[in-house]
């Protein structure tokens, strides 16, 4: 969408599911208009590294779909109710990192937010 081309690793990462056949003639060109903003939903991040245990990468609050070969770290940090990592930070540097890597239009930050386990 920001550079008109799907990154490469990604492609290369994602062979095994996908053989992007359904990305059509244009498509590309079409999604990577010029944009007048971009909006980003945050909620937490999650560390990960690879492993041979796909058994033990639940980690609380942890969605690990498509990634088997994916282990959750745990950092010593508070969690909310759903077990996410409470980590302002993360906002921070995803913010961060698409402004350094990207021409960025205005950034909206348009989700973002914690459950917790409040009583009345």
């Amino acid at each position: 969408m920001l550079t008109g081309a799907y990154p490469q690793d990604v492609v290369e990462d994602l062979s095994e599911l996908l053989n992007f056949s359904h990305v059509l003639d244009g498509d590309l060109d079409l999604i990577s208009q010029p944009l007048d903003a971009f909006g980003v939903n945050y909620y937490h991040r999650t560390m990960v590294k690879a492993s041979d245990e796909p058994a033990d990468r639940f980690a609380p609050g942890f969605m690990a779909v498509g990634a088997a070969d994916v282990l959750a770290i745990q950092q010593e940090l508070p969690v909310t109710a759903r077990g996410w990592e409470v980590d302002p930070e993360g906002m921070v540097q995803v913010l961060r990192d698409l402004t350094q890597t990207y021409t960025m239009p205005p950034l909206w930050i348009t989700e973002n937010g914690s459950a917790w386990d409040e009583k009345p």
